[in-house]
């Protein structure tokens, strides 16, 4: 009978400004209080970053290539306005 092997996470370690800390430390309270357990600010930090959306994520894509991304999105804007000068 095999056994399935769960998958290692990976570790991240990386610093963080205070005001991202507080927020961090404020959702940790905020959770705490609402469970009644503890919970660690690594938690609340992983939660957050697993709970992103696709779309923030997607952002970060576009941001990767902004020149080809404002290419894209001036052709579609340009696109539109053709149409609608053209009443269609």
């Amino acid at each position: 009978m095999a056994m399935t092997e769960k998958a290692q996470q990976q570790t991240l370690s990386l610093r963080v400004s205070d005001a991202v800390r507080s927020r961090l430390e404020r959702a940790r309270s905020m959770l705490a209080a609402k469970t009644g357990e503890n919970v660690s600010t690594s938690e609340i930090a992983k939660q957050l970053l697993e709970s992103s959306r696709d779309d923030r994520l997607e952002v970060v894509g576009m941001l990767e290539n902004a020149t080809a991304t404002m290419t894209e999105i001036r052709a579609k804007v340009g696109a539109s306005y053709s149409q609608k000068r053209n009443g269609l």
